[in-house]
């Protein structure tokens, strides 16, 4: 292989660890299977007033604590961060949306880390003022003991409200973290030295 083809492989592997695992991780994220073959498990209503072009919500924290949760097959827990974003509107006046990575350990679900963003206060009248999206990251360092597991989410409220918050148009993606990118890079240039000499 000839210094230049080595260097734009390189190249292509430190970009590809770098933006190739932007699709979104989780399954069925507007909730359009209304309840029918979904990964979700644990939503207590599939609700037609939605946002953007979903067919459906889901509710969550009809009984405070109730969370949803899914496995995503195929994915594991990996040293990075976590993008997520979603919709959500509430039927509480206060209260807390938490999203946590993990994984799922005899039937329990297991926090690799998570987020929490404010329900938003609507004063106890979901759709009106209407939708809107929440968003946060969540790292997870090297050596989490979580590293390597089946992924899964969870996701529940603390709403004052038994209905709280509606939630649409999930979206999570996972980025690397610098020092992998960084390891990633200073292999590439060894191999560039060793072709040298």
């Amino acid at each position: 292989m000839t210094k230049g083809k080595l260097t734009i492989l390189v190249s292509v592997l430190v970009l590809g660890l770098a933006g190739g695992a932007q699709a979104n991780l989780i399954g069925d994220p507007s909730f359009s299977s209304g309840g029918s073959g979904t990964p979700w498990t644990g939503v207590s209503r599939w609700h037609d007033y939605h946002y953007a072009t979903s067919p459906y919500a889901a509710r969550i924290g009809y009984s405070l604590d109730t969370p949803i949760m899914q496995t995503i097959t195929g994915e594991t827990v990996t040293a990075g961060t976590y993008h997520v974003s979603f919709a959500q509107d509430t039927d509480g006046t206060s209260g807390y949306i938490t999203f946590d990575v993990g994984y799922m350990s005899g039937g329990s679900f297991v926090s690799a880390g998570g987020m929490q963003v404010a329900c938003l206060n609507y004063g106890g009248n979901y759709g009106s003022p209407p939708w809107d999206v929440s968003s946060d990251t969540i790292d997870i360092a090297a050596g989490n003991p979580a590293i390597g597991q089946t992924l899964a989410v969870k996701m529940f409220t603390t709403s004052d409200s038994p209905y709280c918050s509606y939630v649409d148009d999930i979206e999570m993606t996972w980025t690397p973290e610098p020092a992998s990118m960084g390891l990633l890079a200073l292999g590439g240039i060894g191999l560039l030295r060793r072709r040298r000499r």
